[in-house]
């Protein structure tokens, strides 16, 4: 019994390390400083802001493969948006 349950054990952890082989992690951080003058006024300001996408917006991912065999394989894409100035 004790050996069979060490078996089993060793071939589960085995079977996580495969799957973790074959996964990557990927992002893009789109920040952006704003400088705005408003030189009509006399009391003119001068405001810098932080904006967040800017141009493409802020995203994270993971996508992985999983080999099944005898030929067949699945892929995973998971990917979501944020905001870099607040994390919403």
């Amino acid at each position: 019994m004790k050996k069979t349950l060490l078996a089993l054990t060793v071939m589960g952890a085995s079977g996580v390390a495969f799957a973790a082989s074959n996964v990557t992690l990927y992002g893009v951080i789109d920040t952006s400083v704003v400088f705005t003058h408003d030189g009509g006024a006399k009391d003119a300001k001068n405001v810098v802001d932080m904006q967040s996408g800017f141009r493409n917006g802020s995203r994270w991912g993971i996508k992985g493969v999983e080999e099944l065999g005898n030929g067949y394989a699945v892929g995973f894409i998971l990917e979501d948006g944020f905001n870099s100035d607040d994390g919403s």
